[in-house]
């Protein structure tokens, strides 16, 4: 049942609509009665050219929404999305990437993006469709660095415990992509349609901002390498887009869908099977104090009681003097989550912790739904090894307690549910 309700969540999540309505809006109007486009307060020729680029998870799902809504109007049409990504539609070019670590097709991507934008004249209207996973799928370090240097960086920022925020800081301070870039390699009005898959996250953190203007510096970058890679804090790095530059005036972005749009859905799902639901804030808090918190909730909640939250944690993955995890296994950070509330829970309390984008690190899984009996259905394993690896996949494998659904097509972050069932009569 309560697999059920995650999946229903994530199944009415609507980004083609989402983007519908955005472009409906005063950022990108149907034509007036002279067949203009708006455009802010202004407005571009009837003959004007819409370009679309869609990049993340859910880019042609994004695509769709704005081929409905302008139709013919738009030129040419640019999808970047992950392998196995489903495209039901014609687009000019389908670009696949590397997803969650960016490869060489990623630095593709990026350099094909900044071409067409560079092509555009300053009559052309350039839309860019972001979501989650933008960030991996186009990847231009700038020229004082590496790409694997940046790989490096960005490995090092993550085995530390370093926030989703505190990551695109530094993601947009290595790139000539993020952080505006692409708003200035182009020549016209740039639309920025966003699908933040951020907690909390400003226009500049979603997919680390390709289009947006971004307040943070080369200061702020610096600071958060100090503190998280220290080996790497004098890497040479590079200014964004400011919102006072004068490329920024043509940039104008929406943010048309959220994180708590996923926790609405599953709220309705759960209310739907006769759950009271309370929500809980939404986190960026380590695993280990969201399990902290799971555990000190789970004896509190009555019978056809739940919690639900949103959610992006952050993990600390241990590393030895060499520098590398001691031989991780496979995982995600909602498998470990639930591995390690798990054991901790008591009676009939059950708590899932899924990927709305239906892949959950490199589990091969969006998630997990644990309960108190889990931890004797993974034996023969070594629990606390496993753990201790964050190779928390294979023990959801053994419990059979392991979400598998394959590529969702959308992706606004976690989602956590403590649910205790109803007293049976």
């Amino acid at each position: 049942m309560l697999t059920a309700a995650f999946l229903e969540a994530v199944d009415a999540l609507d980004f083609a609509g989402a983007v519908r309505e955005g472009v409906a809006s005063s950022l990108l109007a149907p034509p007036d009665d002279a067949g203009r486009i708006g455009v802010g307060e202004g407005a571009t020729a009837p003959e004007a050219r819409v370009l679309a680029i869609a990049i993340g998870k859910a880019a042609p799902q994004m695509m769709q929404g704005a081929l409905e809504a302008l139709g013919e109007r738009i030129a040419r049409t640019v999808i970047v999305c992950p392998d196995g990504t489903p495209v039901t539609f014609d687009a000019d070019e389908i670009l696949r990437a590397g997803h969650p670590f960016p490869d060489e097709r990623s630095v593709a991507a990026a350099a094909r993006l900044l071409e067409l934008a560079g092509e555009t004249t300053p009559s052309d209207v350039l839309l860019v469709l972001v979501s989650g996973g933008a960030s991996a799928l186009a990847c231009a370090p700038h020229a004082g660095i590496t790409f694997e240097t940046k790989l490096a960086v960005t490995g090092a920022l993550l085995r530390a415990g370093a926030t989703i925020v505190e990551f695109n800081t530094v993601r947009r301070h290595l790139s000539r992509f993020k952080g505006g870039g692409l708003t200035r390699a182009a020549r016209g009005p740039v639309i920025g349609l966003l699908a933040s898959d951020v907690i909390g996250g400003a226009p500049h953190d979603i997919g680390s901002g390709p289009t947006a203007p971004d307040p943070t510096t080369i200061a702020d970058a610096r600071a958060i390498l100090a503190q998280y890679a220290p080996e790497f804090s004098s890497l040479p790095l590079v200014a964004s887009l400011a919102p006072q530059d004068e490329a920024a005036a043509r940039e104008q972005h929406a943010i048309v869908i959220e994180p708590e749009t996923l926790a609405d859905h599953a709220v309705r799902a759960l209310t739907q099977r006769g759950f009271a639901c309370a929500r809980l804030a939404a986190s960026l808090s380590p695993v280990t104090e969201l399990a902290d918190e799971y555990a000190r909730l789970a004896p509190t909640l009555a019978p056809g009681a739940a919690y639900v939250r949103v959610a992006e944690p952050s993990v600390k993955v241990a590393v030895s003097s060499r520098g590398s995890s001691d031989a991780p296994g496979g995982g995600g950070r909602s498998g470990h989550l639930a591995a390690i509330v798990a054991p901790r829970l008591s009676g009939d309390v059950v708590f899932l912790a899924g990927a709305s984008d239906g892949a959950d690190g490199t589990s091969g899984a969006a998630g997990a739904v644990v309960d108190a009996t889990w931890l004797s259905r993974v034996s023969p394993l070594r629990y606390e090894d496993h753990v201790a690896r964050f190779d928390t996949a294979s023990l959801h494998e053994a419990a059979g307690s392991a979400i598998v659904m394959g590529p969702t097509g959308v992706n606004l972050c976690d989602l956590h549910i403590l649910l205790r069932p109803h007293s049976k009569p």
